[in-house]
């Protein structure tokens, strides 16, 4: 999976939006700014319509 990252993220990316689930972030149990809007620890229900996501793969 070394030259598939950026496809696969794309793919999770899609279901996600599909789904109306935004995935936890990982290792995030205490932000450093309370303002953003983080998902920690369980995945939850959104309505958005966009995703962003860098596939930094060489």
């Amino acid at each position: 999976m070394i030259g598939t990252g950026g496809a696969v993220e794309a793919i999770v990316s899609c279901l996600a939006i599909r789904d109306g689930i935004a995935p936890p972030t990982i290792n995030c149990l205490r932000p450093l700014d309370p303002e953003m809007n983080f998902v920690a620890v369980r995945a939850s229900t959104t309505t958005s319509t966009m995703t962003k996501y860098r596939s930094l793969a060489r």
